[in-house]
């Protein structure tokens, strides 16, 4: 059973009946939006109100007017999506645990985004008295779109249309220019300086991950200033009138990817060629399951019953072969031969816990994992009920805001071997799904787990720079050599140990591999290039007690100490 990979934030989370969400005594809701203007799809506000008409959460649609809105206290709610020119609204029921499909709302009427609208402000000298007679040009695209200039006391007033994207406004005045950029949230109280002796800079915003894609209608600017253009189709921009100084560049305001800064001497001469650099994200939708035992084939002796050692023997209610969950007890003699019920040996029977892992990310999601639906069945005698075990339910888990590009995803389960790497490919917001990860039992020949922990006392810009390690069976470590001794076969240098380590995220915390079952040396530090340690910190060891196989073994803080 596989569930394909979505292009799209159309996630059909209600394919299990156990479909989930992370928050206990949450659910979520998933639907898209239509209309005859495809730019009203995107971006598109999705708000559940409760029956009060109180915001319980909110979301977005993605490019083809899709959402999912997660965390929603259980109960009857109102959607209602908004654009600029449109709402609509629908009612539904939302479960704890599931995930409610929204049908399909058209929004009927057609954005009219050539609508104009005013745009006002003030144009001041570098001093801060108000420049008459500036000219302030809508130049949206490469062309002049609309023009005025400021009357006596600096003041102007702008109609613009299509502001269902930033516009960008080039003011001057003699040879003095500079531009900036208004929304439809930022119309009024726009106020620019026009300094002497600025510079230009121009350059590229691009994916950070897919290098190819250049991005339009990106808000690139110059922090703590109004300075500001949007990118071209082509992902180009132009700043005017940037002070001679340093300058940091921003750019921001681009669904589905995060802001990227750069830092920008403009001192010495006009810039061409900056490049800023921003990092997709989008919505990954992981399914699971506890592995279930197999249908069992029938039996050839006793073809109508099926016999457990230590339990009873029953009949298939539903006379299917493989057992059903809506079974309603009635007499043995109602059974035709060579049927029987159903019986998950691997049975989940009690709430477990587990946690879903994006490597390489700071990215955790921990959940809890109901037991299995438990049925009851007749007695072959007919006169008392037994209980079989269905299989386990399967799970779903929306992680949102997943950086793009290509990751492996780990999923730890109590009790259960845990499934690393696999592989999934995050586009720039839209959401993919994991196929179906089934979740094995520990079995008694496995002879590794795996170890998190978290390193504490390194400054932030360190923090890169750590280690941790461990040591094999027939392993030790010896901090005073520089290089491997080969009269001391199994003794390794702390370089060797750090070199085959991982590292830590932002927050410290990491996680080991594979670690060999039983008593573990688990060592963190930084080693240096001759293969001693960074003398800026004490190495720091610990004694990690019984390495379970196939779990998650929890080891204590780590802490590097400064000197």
């Amino acid at each position: 059973m596989q569930f394909p990979k979505l292009p799209a934030l159309a996630v059909s989370l209600a394919i299990v009946a156990a479909c989930a969400v992370p928050a206990v005594g949450t659910g979520a809701v998933s639907g898209s939006i239509t209309s005859t203007n495809p730019e009203a799809l995107k971006g598109a506000t999705v708000r559940v109100m409760d029956r009060n008409n109180v915001e319980l959460a909110i979301g977005k649609t993605n490019t083809d007017g899709q959402y999912i809105v997660s965390g929603i206290p259980a109960g009857d709610v109102t959607i209602v999506v908004n654009t600029a020119q449109n709402s609509e609204t629908t009612n539904t029921s939302v479960i704890a645990g599931r995930v409610t499909s929204i049908p399909v709302m058209e929004l009927t009427r057609a954005a009219t985004t050539a609508v104009s609208q005013q745009v006002t402000g003030k144009v001041l000298s570098a001093g801060g008295a108000p420049l008459a007679g500036a000219t302030v040009t809508d130049l949206t695209g490469g062309q002049a779109n609309a023009q005025t200039t400021t009357d006596s006391n600096g003041a102007f007033t702008l109609a613009v249309s299509g502001l269902d994207k930033p516009r960008s406004l080039e003011i001057s005045k003699d040879n003095l220019t500079t531009t900036t950029t208004v929304t439809a949230d930022k119309l009024t109280n726009v106020v620019v300086t026009l300094i002497p002796n600025a510079r230009t800079v121009s350059g590229t915003v691009r994916d950070a991950v897919f290098s190819d894609n250049s991005l339009a209608d990106v808000t690139v600017g110059v922090s703590g200033s109004s300075i500001a253009a949007t990118t071209d189709g082509q992902g180009n921009f132009t700043l005017r009138g940037v002070p001679f100084d340093r300058v940091t560049l921003t750019a921001t305001g681009k669904d589905g990817y995060s802001a990227a800064t750069l830092i920008q001497d403009t001192g010495r001469e006009n810039v061409t060629g900056a490049t800023l650099k921003m990092t997709p994200f989008g919505n990954l939708v992981v399914h699971f399951q506890a592995e279930s035992s197999e249908y069992a084939p029938k039996l050839s002796t006793l073809q109508n019953v099926k016999i457990f050692p230590g339990s009873f023997a029953y009949f298939d209610k539903n006379r299917d072969g493989q057992g059903s969950n809506f079974l309603n007890p009635v007499a043995a003699g109602d059974f035709d031969p060579g049927e029987w019920e159903y019986d998950n040996r691997l049975a989940v029977r009690n709430t477990i816990g587990g946690t879903i892992q994006i490597k390489g990310t700071s990215i955790t999601q921990e959940f809890t994992y109901v037991p299995a639906e438990v049925v009851d069945v007749l007695s072959l005698a007919a006169v008392s009920m037994g209980k079989v075990y269905r299989p386990n339910f399967i799970q779903t888990i929306v992680l949102k805001g997943v950086p793009g590009g290509a990751h492996d995803v780990s999923v730890s389960m109590t009790a259960h071997v845990i499934q690393k790497s696999v592989p999934v490919v995050i586009q720039p917001l839209e959401t993919v799904s994991t196929d179906l990860i089934v979740m094995k039992r520990v079995a008694a020949n496995v002879t590794v787990g795996d170890v998190i922990g978290k390193v504490l006392g390194v400054r932030d810009a360190d923090m890169s720079a750590v280690r941790i390690g461990f040591l094999g069976n027939e392993e030790t470590i010896d901090m005073t050599l520089t290089a491997p001794d080969p009269s001391r076969p199994g003794v390794r240098t702390l370089k060797e140990i750090l070199d085959r380590g991982v590292a830590p995220d932002a927050q410290g915390r990491y996680r080991l591999f594979n670690v060999p079952t039983g008593t573990r040396f688990i060592v963190a530090g930084v080693a240096d290039s001759q293969g001693g340690y960074n003398n800026a910190y004490v190495p720091n060891t610990t004694s990690l007690l019984n390495v379970v196989s196939g779990l998650t073994n929890q080891a204590p803080d780590l802490k590097l100490n400064s000197r």
